[in-house]
């Protein structure tokens, strides 16, 4: 029995070590650290400071703001905060996500590139040009600078990288690498036989993947039904109790349902490898292009469809608005998406 408890414990240790490991690497590695304090991290921080104080502001201009809770503000303030605070962590996260995804073309071209006559400089300088590939070529032209600029051996620029890299499978591919290079093992030997190992990883890592979903799945039903319940409250319990306020609980549970979609949004973009519906070359395309395009425009007319109905019915010259709810308003806004 304590020896059970002595390996559950030491476990534990290991687990909350490699976490905080990671949490540092995504600080510590950051491309641009002070673009990260002046551009991300201080006018989030600035802003969340802002929108948690305006309800002090419009009160002391007179704007009317009985009708919205406090606690909005506060919230999404909050969300900001948050979210420039966790910046690099969920940057890094993004990488590791993008890496796994291209791992298996890149390990293909790479064994297409090894059976030709370049050497294995130049095609680690190929692969880390191509922009197909993202955070992986990135890294890449990390090994190619390292190398060529640096005069550090291949060996031990796989090494730099792999200590530094968010994606563990490339981490374990560059050990070995790096290994075979030291032994005196062909480049291309290395690479024909580790074509399979690699993908088996990838393999398991697509399964792993699909597994989770199930659990997002069941984890997602519970929330949304903890989240009904609370709105039923909210609505039932001024019933019940004699009371006209219900918006705490309407708040509450609206913020709720709000965060959850985001954090599973995030969960599904973190923890599954995207399937590509089209052949990506790193270059965006003419249709690409015009979806951007609209998808910018749509924003772009929502913000200013939302800012003229709600300040045409706060301000009263729209008064036809005053009998309109808020969540009609907010739904009109959003209509250009």
């Amino acid at each position: 029995m304590l020896k059970g408890k002595k390996k559950s414990q030491t476990k534990k240790h290991k687990e909350r070590k490699k976490q905080l490991n990671v949490i540092k690497n995504a600080y510590t590695q950051l491309d641009n650290k002070s673009k990260y304090l002046k551009k991300i991290l201080i006018p989030l921080l600035a802003l969340s400071g802002i929108i948690c104080a305006l309800p002090f502001i419009l009160s002391a201009i007179d704007f009317p703001i009985y009708y919205i809770n406090p606690l909005t503000f506060v919230m999404g303030g909050l969300i900001l905060g948050v979210l420039g605070i966790f910046y690099p962590l969920i940057t890094w996260k993004n990488k590791e996500a993008d890496i796994n995804a291209k791992i298996h073309f890149f390990i293909t071209h790479l064994r297409v590139l090894a059976i030709s006559d370049l050497s294995l400089k130049e095609i680690i300088k190929v692969l880390g040009g191509n922009k197909a590939y993202g955070t992986l070529g990135e890294e890449m032209r990390k090994i190619s600078v390292l190398s060529d600029q640096w005069k550090l051996p291949l060996a031990k620029s796989f090494l730099f990288l792999s200590k530094r890299t968010p994606s563990k499978i490339l981490k374990d591919f560059l050990d070995r690498f790096s290994q075979s290079l030291n032994s005196g093992v062909d480049a291309r030997e290395f690479i024909e036989t580790e074509q399979g190992a690699v993908l088996q990883e990838y393999k398991t890592m697509y399964e792993t993947a699909n597994d989770h979903i199930t659990i997002l799945n069941e984890v997602y039903v519970s929330l949304l039904i903890s989240i009904i319940f609370v709105m039923s409250l909210g609505i039932v319990l001024p019933i019940v109790m004699g009371g006209e306020n219900m918006s705490t609980f309407v708040y509450l549970s609206s913020f709720l349902l709000i965060t959850a979609e985001g954090l599973l949004l995030y969960l599904l973009r973190s923890m599954i490898p995207p399937d590509e519906i089209w052949h990506v070359t790193g270059e965006k395309g003419k249709q690409e292009i015009e979806m951007n395009k609209l998808f910018y425009l749509s924003v772009g007319g929502s913000i200013l469809i939302g800012v003229f109905l709600f300040l045409g019915k706060y301000l009263g010259f729209l008064p036809f608005l005053m009998i309109v709810p808020n969540e009609l308003l907010a739904a009109c806004s959003v209509t250009p998406l």
